[in-house]
């Protein structure tokens, strides 16, 4: 391609043209510095000038990130004109297309539609419609998305027609109106349409051999819808609406309305029977008296069933406790102390059981009897108008009922075939999923926090209970002789309980932190600051409540000598073998620090138990151990054994239901 001007000329006073970036219909563009150093673009009009001029007198004092700025425009010794324009070193839309020829995946397509719907809602405010919007005029500078060529703006009138009938822009992109010289905000809302299009399938939905034969699919051929996904060919198929009246708009309702869209997927919810019958069957008396209000019997058990699952394990740590009675009653030296700690941690769970089950449950109908009052006096000498009231309710809810029917079926037979041609599109192309992960921001109430860690509590004591069990009864005893010998259970007893309370402080802090964003400095910190806790928990039961003491043997260090058994003045290993204050807490501390625990215990984790995940925090643990002096063994263990009973009790959510998850509609 060739170009008027070459590489270090000076065309126009002031700037020197170092290259040439594009030709267009109305001109050339090249890169330029100007005498001070300033990088600019300048724009040589060649055809159309009076049109161009008039549009860049227009938008000399548009002032906006999404826009690509106009400085001035000049004129040449020779008499040309020449617009100088600010200059964007970033990528163009056109080659990110040309970059994804099957369609750019949804975040991408969400970053581009966003930064070109703020540029022309700013276009939009000041009167003006853009009527040249394609790829090639919107560019990417770093992380800010401008649009280009503003010079072809034209102020909108009332009677939305052009002073001409010469058809600007590209014919790709072209409304239909524009073929008939009317410019209003739908022609630019019909521009993106096509372009949210081309992003999503890789082709533009009106193609053809000739000009005249796409202009011709523009003005008669529908859009073919079915290449979008299903939840978005609705807010596709409104963009592409041939007649403006019914188009929509407004670009920042088109965007609303497609970031909205985005969630409903590719999933098609079929609406139970039940769900029609209480709806008619509430509906008929709210609508007829707002001061009424009828409560489904559904809905109380509903309410309790979400809290029956803790029925079971208040079941198992009954038996628990009937287990450690007769432990104790063998005689054994570790018996009571283990019953004791059983019988408290029974209590502790039962606590949290009783709480989730009936504090909201007391709290709701206190306030509500204080806010509502007594009922009425009336209400006792009122029953024959009621009586009557209830009579054409029933007859009201038997019509509406039969209209739900109808509609439920017309519902699922269009549920069916929405799915079929889902199913049938999922063949043919690659599909985008924005995946769910632990890293989605997302709002998770306070009640839904507390219920689920008081069910993760009560589950992980089952676990970790059914694990020490299986240590002490189906292994050779390789893992437990470093934890106790004879019949001293006190050791073993120090390994469940710090199980349990380093599980905990996980789950608490995982809950707690779960859907909010942190950079990765501050998670590690408060993690690192997490175990310190734990550890320090942990010690304090070995030293003061169990006074229990591992077996100072070198089989509990595996041979291993650490790089450090001192940090400053302080021993991390006592004189006896025991880890001091100081081990336990440097151990724990480094081990939350340097593990992923928020990936265990998040709702939104790929898998609900990964042994990988064990393998890999069991490894870290030898390599703190290898560097800080702590048991090895010990370390080890607790390591498998806590990353086991995080993922098995914290809660998980399959992927098909996480997006309802975010959605809000867990209450």
């Amino acid at each position: 391609m060739k170009f008027t001007f070459a590489p270090e000329s000076k065309p126009l006073a002031g700037f020197t043209i170092k290259r040439a970036i594009d030709r267009g219909g109305f001109g050339e563009v090249y890169y330029a510095l100007s005498d001070s150093g300033k990088e600019v673009a300048l724009k040589l009009l060649q055809q159309n000038m009076d049109v161009e001029l008039r549009g860049v007198t227009q938008c000399l004092n548009l002032k906006h990130p999404n826009l690509v700025t106009i400085f001035d425009v000049k004129t040449d010794r020779d008499g040309d004109h020449w617009v100088v324009m600010e200059y964007v070193s970033g990528q163009g839309l056109d080659k990110a297309l040309h970059q994804c020829p099957n369609g750019m995946p949804m975040e991408q397509v969400r970053y581009w539609l966003s930064g070109i719907s703020e540029g022309l809602s700013y276009l939009h405010s000041r009167g003006l419609v853009h009527r040249d919007l394609k790829p090639s005029n919107v560019f990417r500078d770093g992380e800010v998305i401008k649009i280009g060529d503003v010079g072809l703006s034209k102020f909108i009138t009332h009677s939305r027609r052009s002073a001409n009938t010469q058809s600007v822009g590209t014919v790709y992109y072209m409304a239909p109106e524009v073929a008939r010289g009317r410019y209003g905000k739908e022609v630019d809302v019909y521009a993106v349409g096509v372009m949210v299009y081309e992003m999503i399938t890789g082709v533009v939905p009106f193609d053809g051999e000739s000009t005249a034969e796409i202009l011709m699919k523009h003005l008669s051929e529908k859009p073919d819808l079915s290449r979008l996904p299903v939840h978005l060919r609705a807010v596709m198929g409104r963009a592409l609406e041939k007649d403006p009246q019914k188009r929509i708009a407004d670009i920042k309702v088109f965007k609303q309305e497609f970031e909205r869209a985005l969630f409903q997927r590719e999933t098609v919810t079929e609406i139970p029977d039940a769900a029609f019958e209480t709806f008619a069957a509430t509906a008929a008396p709210m609508s007829k008296s707002f001061g009424s209000a009828h409560v489904s019997p559904s809905s109380h058990g509903q309410g309790f069933g979400e809290y029956s699952t803790l029925i079971g394990p208040g079941i198992i740590l009954f038996l628990i406790m009937l287990g450690g009675m007769v432990i104790a009653s063998a005689g054994l030296g570790a018996g009571i102390p283990l019953f004791l700690g059983l019988v408290l941690i029974m209590l502790f769970c039962g606590g949290i059981v009783l709480t989730s089950i009936f504090g909201r449950l007391i709290f709701t109908k206190g306030m509500a009897a204080i806010i509502k009052g007594p009922p009425p006096l009336s209400d006792l000498w009122d029953k024959k108008k009621k009586d009557q009231t209830d009579a054409s309710d029933r007859e009201y809810r038997k019509q509406e009922l039969e209209e739900t029917r109808i509609l439920q079926e017309q519902q699922r037979q269009y549920a069916q075939a929405e799915q079929r041609k889902a199913r049938e599109e999922h063949r043919r192309k690659l599909c985008y999923r924005r995946a769910l992960t632990p890293r989605t921001p997302r709002s998770i109430s306070p009640q839904n926090r507390f219920y689920d860690l008081s069910v993760s509590i009560v589950k992980a004591v089952i676990c970790a209970l059914v694990i020490m069990g299986g240590i002490l009864c189906f292994t050779d005893g390789a893992v437990s002789r470093g934890f106790w010998s004879g019949t001293d259970l006190t050791p073993f007893a120090l390994l469940t309980f710090g199980t349990l309370v380093a599980t905990w402080c996980v789950l608490l802090v995982a809950k707690l932190t779960e859907g909010k964003t942190f950079d990765n400095s501050t998670r590690r910190i408060i993690w690192l600051a997490t175990g310190v806790v734990a550890g320090a928990l942990i010690y304090l039961i070995q030293a003061d409540v169990l006074m229990a003491s591992m077996p100072a043997s070198r089989e509990m260090h595996l041979g291993l000598r650490p790089l450090f058994n001192v940090i400053g003045p302080y021993s991390l290993i006592l004189g006896d073998g025991q880890p001091s204050l100081i081990g336990y807490v440097v151990f724990f501390g480094m081990l939350f620090c340097f593990r992923r625990w928020w990936w265990h215990a998040d709702s939104f984790r790929p898998r609900k138990f990964k042994v990988t995940s064990v393998l890999t925090t069991v490894f870290v643990a030898y390599v703190i151990t290898a560097i800080w002096a702590f048991p090895v063994v010990a370390a080890l263990s607790w390591a498998a054994i806590i990353s086991s009973v995080v993922q098995l009790s914290a809660a998980w959510i399959p992927e098909e239901q996480r997006v309802v998850e975010i959605k809000g509609v867990r209450q």
